[in-house]
């Protein structure tokens, strides 16, 4: 009995899809601003203070640093597109990953939100972008030349 109130108890914390989204709305926002790269838009549902990993590592900025930090991002890499995939609701945090396409790239970069409860309101707590990696196919040995022939 123990176990399954745990097991009850944890499936309730951890909310995935549809319902992940209804209870984390401002999910939407965000997605929304970012395909726009409206930072200003950004830094209005965020919290006073933001994680940005933007390809140069992970870094704290107040929410108008961030602003800025975001602004400049957009304005190297120009939003071509933006899909965020399922949330998902554990307590106060929501978190959700997806992919950015900028104009000036092919490869995409890999994005990850995560939002906190902020006095009833999803507010933006972490932002990153990465660079989606390619893998380039590995010809087997035996098709390869031996070494010192090529």
């Amino acid at each position: 009995i123990l176990a399954a109130s745990v097991l009850l108890v944890a499936s309730q914390d951890r909310v995935h899809s549809q319902d992940a989204r209804d209870r984390c709305a401002s999910i939407d926002d965000i997605a929304v601003a970012v395909a726009a790269g409206d930072a200003t838009r950004l830094a209005k549902v965020s919290n006073r203070q933001v994680e940005l990993d933007i390809g140069e590592g992970t870094k704290l900025y107040s929410r108008d640093q961030a602003k800025y930090v975001l602004a400049s991002f957009f304005r190297d890499h120009p939003p071509a597109d933006f899909a965020l995939g399922d949330a998902i609701v554990v307590g106060s945090t929501c978190t959700a990953r997806g992919k950015f396409l900028s104009v000036d790239s092919k490869q995409g970069w890999d994005a990850f939100v995560m939002l906190t409860m902020d006095d009833q309101v999803w507010r933006l707590r972490e932002l990153r972008f990465t660079r989606a990696i390619r893998v380039k196919p590995q010809v087997p040995s035996a098709l390869q030349p031996p070494r010192g022939i090529r």
